[in-house]
Protein backbone atom coordinates (compact mmCIF):
# COMPACT_ATOMS: atom_id res chain seq x y z
CA UNK A 1 0.00 0.00 0.00
CA UNK A 2 1.28 3.16 -1.02
CA UNK A 3 2.18 5.92 1.57
CA UNK A 4 0.02 9.40 1.08
CA UNK A 5 3.08 11.42 -0.32
CA UNK A 6 3.28 8.44 -2.70
CA UNK A 7 -0.08 8.60 -3.96
CA UNK A 8 0.13 12.44 -4.23
CA UNK A 9 2.98 11.36 -6.99
CA UNK A 10 0.77 9.32 -8.88
CA UNK A 11 0.40 10.56 -12.36
CA UNK A 12 -3.24 11.23 -12.42
CA UNK A 13 -3.19 12.81 -9.01
CA UNK A 14 -0.90 15.37 -9.85
CA UNK A 15 -3.33 16.14 -12.02
CA UNK A 16 -6.58 16.56 -10.50
CA UNK A 17 -4.16 18.61 -7.91
CA UNK A 18 -3.05 20.63 -10.45
CA UNK A 19 -6.73 21.38 -11.60
CA UNK A 20 -8.07 21.84 -8.29
CA UNK A 21 -5.62 24.77 -7.63
CA UNK A 22 -6.58 26.52 -10.89
CA UNK A 23 -10.37 26.22 -9.82
CA UNK A 24 -9.13 27.58 -6.02
CA UNK A 25 -7.57 30.75 -8.15
CA UNK A 26 -10.60 31.22 -9.97
CA UNK A 27 -8.61 30.20 -13.53
CA UNK A 28 -8.93 29.29 -16.22
CA UNK A 29 -12.29 30.61 -17.61
CA UNK A 30 -14.92 28.00 -18.94
CA UNK A 31 -13.28 27.35 -22.10
CA UNK A 32 -16.35 26.87 -23.93
CA UNK A 33 -17.79 28.66 -26.88
CA UNK A 34 -21.36 27.01 -26.68
CA UNK A 35 -23.49 26.68 -24.54
CA UNK A 36 -24.13 22.52 -23.58
CA UNK A 37 -27.60 24.03 -22.48
CA UNK A 38 -29.08 26.67 -24.72
CA UNK A 39 -26.24 26.02 -27.52
CA UNK A 40 -25.60 29.94 -28.05
CA UNK A 41 -22.12 30.94 -29.39
CA UNK A 42 -20.38 33.35 -27.25
CA UNK A 43 -17.03 34.15 -25.78
CA UNK A 44 -15.58 32.00 -23.45
CA UNK A 45 -15.08 34.99 -20.68
CA UNK A 46 -18.95 35.82 -20.31
CA UNK A 47 -19.37 32.29 -18.76
CA UNK A 48 -19.38 33.24 -15.17
CA UNK A 49 -18.26 31.02 -12.34
CA UNK A 50 -22.01 29.96 -10.30
CA UNK A 51 -19.54 26.95 -7.81
CA UNK A 52 -17.58 24.70 -6.69
CA UNK A 53 -18.61 21.96 -5.50
CA UNK A 54 -16.89 18.58 -3.89
CA UNK A 55 -15.91 15.26 -6.14
CA UNK A 56 -13.88 12.59 -4.86
CA UNK A 57 -12.04 10.74 -7.56
CA UNK A 58 -11.25 7.17 -7.72
CA UNK A 59 -7.46 6.33 -8.55
CA UNK A 60 -6.91 2.57 -9.08
CA UNK A 61 -2.97 1.64 -8.81
CA UNK A 62 -2.15 -1.97 -9.05
CA UNK A 63 -4.37 -3.73 -6.81
CA UNK A 64 -5.49 -0.60 -4.59
CA UNK A 65 -7.77 2.06 -5.35
CA UNK A 66 -7.45 5.25 -4.00
CA UNK A 67 -10.14 8.15 -3.01
CA UNK A 68 -8.97 11.54 -3.94
CA UNK A 69 -10.90 14.49 -2.52
CA UNK A 70 -10.84 16.77 -5.04
CA UNK A 71 -13.32 19.72 -6.61
CA UNK A 72 -15.44 20.35 -9.92
CA UNK A 73 -16.84 24.00 -11.33
CA UNK A 74 -19.99 24.90 -12.29
CA UNK A 75 -20.94 27.99 -15.04
CA UNK A 76 -23.85 30.09 -15.57
CA UNK A 77 -24.28 30.99 -19.62
CA UNK A 78 -25.02 34.88 -19.67
CA UNK A 79 -27.58 34.05 -21.68
CA UNK A 80 -30.03 31.24 -20.17
CA UNK A 81 -29.06 31.53 -17.10
CA UNK A 82 -28.54 27.36 -16.79
CA UNK A 83 -25.60 26.19 -14.84
CA UNK A 84 -23.33 23.48 -16.24
CA UNK A 85 -20.08 21.55 -14.80
CA UNK A 86 -17.20 21.71 -17.01
CA UNK A 87 -15.69 18.17 -16.15
CA UNK A 88 -11.37 18.05 -16.64
CA UNK A 89 -9.90 15.83 -18.92
CA UNK A 90 -9.56 12.85 -16.15
CA UNK A 91 -13.45 13.35 -15.57
CA UNK A 92 -16.11 12.27 -16.59
CA UNK A 93 -20.15 13.03 -15.34
CA UNK A 94 -21.80 10.67 -12.82
CA UNK A 95 -18.70 8.29 -12.70
CA UNK A 96 -15.69 9.09 -10.07
CA UNK A 97 -13.33 6.64 -11.60
CA UNK A 98 -10.58 8.42 -13.44
CA UNK A 99 -11.29 8.43 -17.35
CA UNK A 100 -7.68 6.79 -18.14
CA UNK A 101 -8.70 4.24 -16.54
CA UNK A 102 -11.95 3.63 -18.02
CA UNK A 103 -10.36 3.98 -21.12
CA UNK A 104 -7.67 1.98 -20.98
CA UNK A 105 -9.74 -1.51 -19.41
CA UNK A 106 -12.37 -0.76 -22.19
CA UNK A 107 -10.02 -0.89 -25.30
CA UNK A 108 -8.16 -3.82 -23.86
CA UNK A 109 -11.72 -5.48 -22.96
CA UNK A 110 -12.54 -4.55 -26.82
CA UNK A 111 -9.45 -5.34 -28.75
CA UNK A 112 -8.48 -8.88 -26.75
CA UNK A 113 -11.11 -11.71 -27.64
CA UNK A 114 -9.87 -13.56 -24.63
CA UNK A 115 -10.55 -10.71 -22.31
CA UNK A 116 -14.12 -11.31 -20.23
CA UNK A 117 -15.62 -9.12 -17.81
CA UNK A 118 -14.30 -11.17 -14.78
CA UNK A 119 -10.84 -11.17 -15.83
CA UNK A 120 -10.78 -7.56 -17.28
CA UNK A 121 -11.71 -6.51 -14.24
CA UNK A 122 -8.38 -8.36 -12.24
CA UNK A 123 -5.00 -6.52 -11.57
CA UNK A 124 -1.94 -9.17 -12.45
CA UNK A 125 -4.94 -12.23 -11.91
CA UNK A 126 -5.77 -10.60 -8.54
CA UNK A 127 -8.83 -8.78 -7.60
CA UNK A 128 -8.76 -4.91 -6.97
CA UNK A 129 -9.87 -3.86 -3.48
CA UNK A 130 -10.38 -0.50 -2.12
CA UNK A 131 -7.58 0.88 -0.14
CA UNK A 132 -8.39 3.09 3.52
CA UNK A 133 -6.83 5.04 6.17
CA UNK A 134 -5.54 1.96 8.08
CA UNK A 135 -2.16 1.02 5.95
CA UNK A 136 -2.90 -2.61 7.35
CA UNK A 137 -6.28 -3.13 6.50
CA UNK A 138 -8.08 -2.75 3.17
CA UNK A 139 -11.63 -2.21 2.15
CA UNK A 140 -13.11 -6.03 1.57
CA UNK A 141 -15.30 -5.27 -1.54
CA UNK A 142 -13.48 -5.45 -4.56
CA UNK A 143 -14.41 -4.79 -8.63
CA UNK A 144 -17.22 -6.83 -10.08
CA UNK A 145 -17.60 -7.46 -13.68
CA UNK A 146 -20.09 -5.09 -13.94
CA UNK A 147 -17.86 -2.64 -13.15
CA UNK A 148 -15.99 -2.84 -16.33
CA UNK A 149 -19.54 -3.24 -18.22
CA UNK A 150 -20.83 -0.31 -17.04
CA UNK A 151 -17.73 1.51 -18.14
CA UNK A 152 -18.26 0.56 -21.82
CA UNK A 153 -21.88 1.00 -21.83
CA UNK A 154 -20.99 4.99 -20.72
CA UNK A 155 -17.88 5.17 -23.09
CA UNK A 156 -20.80 3.33 -26.03
CA UNK A 157 -23.53 6.29 -24.76
CA UNK A 158 -21.62 9.43 -26.36
CA UNK A 159 -22.72 8.73 -30.44
CA UNK A 160 -22.90 12.83 -30.83
CA UNK A 161 -19.78 13.54 -29.24
CA UNK A 162 -18.26 10.87 -31.77
CA UNK A 163 -20.36 12.22 -34.49
CA UNK A 164 -18.55 15.49 -33.89
CA UNK A 165 -15.01 14.24 -33.46
CA UNK A 166 -15.47 12.08 -36.76
CA UNK A 167 -16.95 15.08 -38.50
CA UNK A 168 -14.21 17.79 -37.42
CA UNK A 169 -11.58 15.13 -38.63
CA UNK A 170 -12.77 14.66 -41.41
CA UNK A 171 -12.97 18.41 -42.30
CA UNK A 172 -8.84 18.23 -41.18
CA UNK A 173 -7.69 15.53 -43.16
CA UNK A 174 -10.03 15.16 -46.08
CA UNK A 175 -9.03 12.12 -48.11
CA UNK A 176 -6.33 10.61 -44.97
CA UNK A 177 -8.50 7.33 -44.81
CA UNK A 178 -8.80 8.08 -40.97
CA UNK A 179 -12.43 7.55 -41.61
CA UNK A 180 -12.03 4.36 -43.01
CA UNK A 181 -9.61 3.33 -40.48
CA UNK A 182 -11.83 4.36 -37.67
CA UNK A 183 -15.05 2.17 -38.97
CA UNK A 184 -12.92 -0.69 -39.71
CA UNK A 185 -12.73 -2.26 -36.53
CA UNK A 186 -14.46 -5.50 -35.51
CA UNK A 187 -16.49 -6.51 -32.11
CA UNK A 188 -16.05 -10.39 -31.80
CA UNK A 189 -19.52 -11.72 -31.08
CA UNK A 190 -18.37 -13.81 -28.12
CA UNK A 191 -18.25 -10.05 -26.66
CA UNK A 192 -22.13 -9.99 -26.78
CA UNK A 193 -25.16 -11.80 -26.74
CA UNK A 194 -27.74 -8.61 -28.16
CA UNK A 195 -27.87 -6.46 -31.22
CA UNK A 196 -28.25 -3.93 -27.97
CA UNK A 197 -24.59 -4.44 -26.69
CA UNK A 198 -23.38 -4.96 -29.80
CA UNK A 199 -24.38 -1.58 -30.90
CA UNK A 200 -22.61 -0.09 -27.29
CA UNK A 201 -19.38 -2.06 -27.78
CA UNK A 202 -19.30 -0.84 -31.54
CA UNK A 203 -19.73 3.05 -30.40
CA UNK A 204 -17.59 2.79 -27.45
CA UNK A 205 -14.69 0.87 -29.74
CA UNK A 206 -15.20 3.70 -32.47
CA UNK A 207 -14.99 6.37 -29.81
CA UNK A 208 -11.76 5.25 -28.45
CA UNK A 209 -10.43 4.07 -32.36
CA UNK A 210 -11.23 8.36 -32.91
CA UNK A 211 -9.51 9.58 -29.53
CA UNK A 212 -5.56 9.12 -31.00
CA UNK A 213 -6.09 11.16 -34.18
CA UNK A 214 -8.54 13.79 -32.89
CA UNK A 215 -5.73 14.17 -30.07
CA UNK A 216 -2.87 13.94 -32.83
CA UNK A 217 -4.64 16.77 -35.25
CA UNK A 218 -5.77 19.22 -32.68
CA UNK A 219 -3.22 18.86 -30.24
CA UNK A 220 -6.08 18.48 -27.75
CA UNK A 221 -8.52 15.39 -26.10
CA UNK A 222 -11.73 14.74 -27.61
CA UNK A 223 -12.61 15.47 -23.28
CA UNK A 224 -13.77 17.35 -22.20
CA UNK A 225 -14.64 20.16 -24.65
CA UNK A 226 -15.92 18.13 -27.56
CA UNK A 227 -17.58 15.91 -25.44
CA UNK A 228 -19.19 18.73 -22.90
CA UNK A 229 -20.09 20.76 -26.26
CA UNK A 230 -21.98 17.99 -27.57
CA UNK A 231 -24.11 17.82 -24.30
CA UNK A 232 -22.28 14.45 -23.40
CA UNK A 233 -24.48 12.74 -25.77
Amino acid sequence: MLTKNEVEQIPVVLKIRAHEQEMLQDKPPCGLEQCPECGAVQDPLTFRRHEIRKRTFLVPVGNLVYAIDSCLSRWACPLCSKAFTVYPPFALPFKRYVLPEMIARSRRYIEHVGETYRSGVLENQRPVFRATDDPFQIDERCWAPSTLHRWISTLGRLPETMRAALDLIKQAAPGSGLLRHLAAGQIHPRKYRSDARRTALIRCDQLLRAMSPYQRIFGKSIFPSLATGSAWS
